[in-house]
């Protein structure tokens, strides 16, 4: 085979790549639309209460991510042995990570919210300037950690064996080996520090679930159980109406002792007769169906939180899940461009897949919320049946 051009070999690797780029566009795509639509509905229809106080900042953060990720992607697979600059390769590199990790350093605080709500929630306070420093915290740490990258990413000449010809081109990468030692301390940090997040949030979430899962078993209790309830509540109701009688003897007892010391008024005296003693006046006070809803509300709020930190926790395993690939290919330390460069086209797009499926961690979030958060899915529904109709009465009026 004849020596190819850079210009030759460039436009055969954006051959290759087409269905890779055909995947890249479509998440693009499915995250930008998706998360826009979880910051709508968040801005509009639901309240920013406690537990929901993260997920725009969130939803914000994985828009930024799945930017600038799909677009540094594209860039690389049409450019690919012809990348056009060294200070973009260092600019995008920086931004490719530090919003990425961004979007994981607000998942970890989340975790740790959950955590505490969930299993300890009355040894901390979640205030809102609690909550507002968490997440400023979490943008720092991120892009601070980010910031050597500028300085341990570029591009790089290679000379590769391609199917039988040497070729040279010019690729963007994390190692351009110009500060070898400084290099590969940072990454292994990195790499270290990015495993043991995932492990504590692994940890976090563990507790959480077991919570849940016991809560869940107790509000659907045997048909024993229940009869067991009624009759402790019978007991428990008897003991208290003997009770109250015995107090009520007493007090006429004491009454009829010292009349004397009570006033003669008629408006002032003790009236026993309109003092209701017996345990069950106050539930007796309130309706039936009064009695029915505050149960009901309160058995709705408990279970829609309950799903809501379930929904959280699917998240969190979707972010291990698309990331372990990427750890996984960075560990076993496959780096050679002879390698990567002359694997089959159907080899070569499942191996960067692969390798870049950590994008899915900022696209997939509003569709787990759509699936599994009934409320989030309700009010999305309720904006778009909206947006329907305005455009249809816009429509109708402009004929």
């Amino acid at each position: 085979m004849a020596n190819l051009t850079t210009e030759e070999w460039s436009q055969l690797l954006r051959v290759e790549r087409l269905p890779l780029v055909l995947v890249t566009s479509f998440l693009f795509a499915i995250g930008v639309i998706g998360n826009l639509a979880v910051l709508v509905v968040y801005k509009t229809r639901l309240k920013s209460t406690q537990g929901r106080y993260f997920i725009p900042y969130l939803a914000m953060a994985d828009l930024c991510a799945t930017t600038v990720t799909a677009s540094f992607m594209l860039l690389m697979d049409y450019t690919e042995a012809l990348f056009p600059s060294d200070q973009i390769c260092k600019v995008l590199q920086f931004l490719n990570w530090s919003t990425s990790q961004c979007s994981i350093f607000l998942l970890f605080v989340i975790a740790v919210h959950r955590y505490f709500g969930v299993c300890r929630p009355l040894d901390m306070r979640f205030t809102k300037k609690w909550q507002r420093a968490a997440i400023v915290a979490s943008v720092v740490l991120a892009y601070s950690f980010g910031l050597p990258l500028l300085f341990f990413s570029g591009r790089v000449t290679l000379h590769v064996n391609y199917k039988g010809s040497n070729v040279t081109g010019d690729i963007c990468t994390f190692n351009p080996g110009q500060v070898k030692l400084g290099e590969d301390i940072y990454y292994r940090i990195l790499f270290i520090g990015s495993i043991l997040m995932l492990c504590i949030m692994t940890a976090l979430y563990v507790p959480i679930g077991k919570v849940i899962f016991q809560k869940f078993r107790e509000t659907k209790p045997s048909s024993t159980a229940k009869e067991t309830t009624s009759q402790v509540t019978e007991t428990s109701q008897s003991g208290l109406s003997s009770a109250s009688n015995n107090a009520t003897i007493e007090l006429q007892d004491f009454v009829s002792n010292d009349s004397s010391s009570l006033p003669a008024d008629k408006n002032s005296r003790l009236n026993l007769q309109s003092m209701d003693l017996t345990p069950s006046s106050t539930l007796q006070k309130m309706s039936p169906a009064k009695k029915k809803s505050r149960k009901t509300k309160s058995g709705k709020s408990g279970g829609h939180r309950s799903k809501f930190t379930l929904t959280l926790m699917l998240v969190v395993v979707f972010y291990i899940a698309s990331y372990i690939p990427f750890y996984v290919i960075v560990s076993t330390g496959i780096n050679d461009p002879n390698v990567w460069f002359n694997l089959p086209p159907w080899k070569l797009n499942g191996s960067l897949f692969l390798y870049r499926c950590y994008i899915i961690n900022n696209v997939v979030n509003p569709i787990i919320y759509g699936l599994f958060d009934s409320t989030f899915r309700k009010h999305l529904l309720g904006l778009c049946s909206s947006a329907v109709q305005r455009i249809r009465y816009v429509f109708n009026h402009s004929k």
